[in-house]
C-alpha cells in the first residue's frame, strides 16, 4: 500500500516537473519571439532615423518608392530611392508591446527621442543636428540586459537611454501603445507628385518623387455640357512629361500646350456622354492616363453673356453721365489724383490717363498730378461680367489700375474691392488680387489663394475682365482664366462680399514709397483704355 502511494506521488512529481519545463520552454520561445521582433524594431527605428536625416536635407528628391506591407497587406511603409543614391526604409503605425524609443527631430533640427510613444520627448545629447552635412545621426541598441542605448559617434560608444524620470529604460518593463516610429503618417499624392511626410511633433514635410508624371487641371468638372462648336479651355500644370498624346471621339479634338489643355466639340452630333482621355509618358516611359468626359447638347454654342452697357471713348469727350473725375483723397492710392487737363487725353479712339511732375506747387503743393475717372455715383454694374480693353506706359513709380468699389458705400474693405488689372514700375506682368476684410485684415489671403501674376507684355493692348457669380469671381486676360475666388464655408466675416454692384475706376496712381523712387525723367507715364463693357448673363 505505502509502495503504491509512493510510485503515484513519483509519478505526481515528474508530471509537475515537465509542465515546468514546458512552461519554461513556452517562455522562451516567447521571450525569442520578442527580440526577434525587437531586433526587427531595431532596425526600422534606425532606418526612420536615417530617413529623417536624408528628408531634412532639401536637395534631395525621391527618385523612386515602392511600399512595405504586413502580412495582411497593410501598408506600413516606403522603401525609397533618393536622387543622391540612398536607399532607405520609413516605417509607421507599428504598435507592440516592448516600449521602443520615438526618435524624431525638433523644430530647430536636433535630434530628439521619446520613450512614451511621442508624447513627450527629450534630446539626444551629443547628436549633431538632422540638417547638418558633416553630423552623425544617432543609432539606438538593446544592451545585454534589455535596456535601449543610444550612440552618437558611429557605434563606438552606447549609452543608456532614460525616460523623464532619469531612469533607464528597459524593454519589457513597459508597454508602448502609441507606435514606436516618429512618422504619423506617410502618403504619397498622384495628383501633386509629392510624398507627405506627418511628424509625431505635428511637422509635415513634402517631398517630389522625380519619375511620376505630375498633373493637374483646373476649372474641369467631370460630365459639364458642352454645345456643338463649343472650345473649352482649362488650366493646366503637368512636370516629367516626355510626350503626350489624346485619343477622341470623331469629329472631337484636343490640345496640350504649356499652360492649357484645349478641347474642341464637333460642329455636328448626336447627345450623349463623350470621353477624351489623355496619356502623359514620363522620361523613364511611365504611362499616366487621364480620361475626362463632357456631356453634348446638339445645339451650336451661344454667347453666355448678353451686353447690357458700353463706351468705346470715340467721341473724344467723356460722358458725364456715366464718368467723373477720380477725386483727391487721403490715401497711398489718390492723393495725387487731379482735374488738371494735362492728365487726361483722348487719342485714336481712346482714353488716356497720364501721372505727370507737378511744375505748379504753389497752386497744387504735391510733388505728382495723376489722371483717374470712375463711375461712382453715376453708373452701377450688377453682377455679370465687366471687360476693358487697356494698354500701359509703366514708369519706376507708377501703379495704372482697373478696380471696383462696392456701389452699397460699404466702409472698405467690408464691400470689397476687386482689382481687375494693376501693373507696377516697369515689370513684365499685372496682377489681379482681391480685397476684403477676410483676406485684409484677418489675413486671410492664401486660403483660398486671393491674387495671380500674368505675365505678359503691358505695352501691347489686353483685356483684362473679372465675372461676379454667385459664388465665385472669375478672372481673365484676352479670354483666358487666370484666376478663381471661390465663397469658402468659414466661421469667418466677410469672406465673399463680391456678389453685388460695383462702380468702376480706370486710373494712374503714384505709389512712391510702395515702389521705390520715382523716375520723374520717364514720366508721363499712362494707361490709355480703348473701351469698358458690362455683361449680364443671358
Amino acid at each position: 500500500m505505502f509502495k503504491k502511494i509512493g510510485i503515484l506521488v513519483m509519478s505526481l512529481c515528474l508530471l509537475a516537473a515537465c509542465s515546468e519545463a514546458d512552461d519554461i520552454r513556452d517562455r522562451i520561445d516567447r521571450q525569442n519571439e520578442r527580440l526577434a521582433a525587437l531586433e526587427n524594431l531595431v532596425e526600422q527605428v534606425n532606418g526612420n532615423v536615417l530617413a529623417i536625416s536624408a528628408l531634412f536635407d532639401e536637395s534631395i528628391l525621391i527618385a523612386d518608392f515602392r511600399e512595405k506591407t504586413d502580412s495582411d497587406g497593410t501598408v506600413i511603409g516606403y522603401v525609397l530611392e533618393l536622387s543622391d543614391g540612398q536607399q532607405i526604409e520609413v516605417t509607421f503605425g507599428d504598435e507592440l508591446d516592448p516600449l521602443v524609443p520615438v526618435i524624431g527631430v525638433d523644430e530647430e533640427g536636433r535630434f530628439i527621442y521619446s520613450m512614451d510613444g511621442g508624447k513627450t520627448f527629450q534630446p539626444v545629447e551629443g547628436a549633431g543636428k538632422a540638417t547638418s552635412t558633416d553630423g552623425i545621426t544617432p543609432k539606438i541598441e538593446l544592451d545585454a540586459d534589455g535596456y535601449w542605448t543610444v550612440s552618437v559617434d558611429g557605434g563606438q560608444t552606447w549609452t543608456r537611454m532614460l525616460d523623464n524620470n532619469g531612469l533607464p529604460v528597459n524593454a519589457f518593463q513597459a508597454n508602448s501603445t502609441s507606435g514606436n516610429s516618429f512618422f504619423m503618417d506617410v502618403r504619397y499624392d498622384k495628383e501633386t507628385g509629392v510624398m507627405h511626410f506627418l511628424l509625431k511633433t505635428g511637422e509635415e514635410l513634402e517631398v517630389r518623387v522625380t519619375n511620376t508624371v505630375v498633373f493637374s487641371i483646373a476649372h474641369y468638372t467631370e460630365g459639364e455640357e458642352i454645345c456643338l462648336g463649343e472650345e473649352m479651355k482649362y488650366p493646366v500644370d503637368f512636370a516629367n512629361v516626355k510626350e503626350a498624346f489624346f485619343s477622341v471621339p470623331d469629329g472631337w479634338r484636343a490640345t496640350l500646350d504649356e499652360g492649357y489643355m484645349q478641347v474642341y466639340a464637333p460642329k455636328a452630333g448626336e447627345a450623349g456622354s463623350y470621353d477624351i482621355v489623355l496619356t502623359l509618358v514620363s522620361p523613364t516611359d511611365l504611362l499616366a492616363a487621364r480620361t475626362f468626359t463632357f456631356t453634348l447638347n446638339p445645339v451650336p454654342v451661344q454667347p453666355k453673356w448678353k451686353l447690357d452697357w458700353e463706351d468705346e471713348f470715340d467721341k473724344g469727350v467723356l460722358d458725364e453721365t456715366s464718368w467723373s473725375v477720380v477725386q483727391r483723397a487721403n490715401t497711398t492710392a489718390l492723393r495725387y489724383m487731379s482735374s488738371d487737363p494735362r492728365c487726361y487725353e483722348f487719342r485714336d479712339g481712346c482714353i488716356v490717363m497720364k501721372a505727370i511732375v507737378n511744375d505748379d506747387t504753389e497752386t497744387d503743393p504735391v510733388p505728382y498730378l495723376t489722371g483717374g475717372i470712375y463711375t461712382k455715383f453715376l453708373k452701377e454694374f450688377k453682377p455679370g461680367r465687366i471687360e476693358v480693353r487697356a494698354k500701359i506706359k509703366g514708369v519706376q513709380g507708377s501703379q495704372p489700375a482697373i478696380w471696383t468699389g462696392a456701389w452699397a458705400g460699404t466702409t472698405w474693405p467690408w464691400g470689397g474691392e476687386i482689382d481687375i488689372m494693376e501693373h507696377y514700375n516697369t515689370r513684365d506682368r499685372i496682377y489681379q488680387t482681391v480685397h476684403s476684410h477676410y483676406t485684409y485684415d484677418l489675413g486671410f489671403d492664401e486660403n483660398p489663394p486671393s491674387q495671380v501674376q500674368v505675365p505678359l507684355n503691358p505695352s501691347e493692348f489686353h483685356v483684362y475682365a473679372v465675372e461676379l457669380l454667385p459664388d465665385e469671381l472669375i478672372f481673365y486676360v484676352d479670354g483666358e482664366k487666370t484666376l478663381s475666388y471661390p465663397r469658402i464655408e468659414t466661421t469667418e466675416e466677410g469672406q465673399f462680399p463680391f456678389y453685388s454692384s460695383v462702380y468702376l475706376f480706370l486710373d494712374i496712381q503714384i505709389i512712391g514709397e510702395w515702389g521705390g523712387p520715382v523716375d520723374d525723367a520717364a514720366l508721363p507715364a499712362e494707361i490709355e483704355v480703348d473701351w469698358v463693357r458690362h455683361y449680364l448673363w443671358k
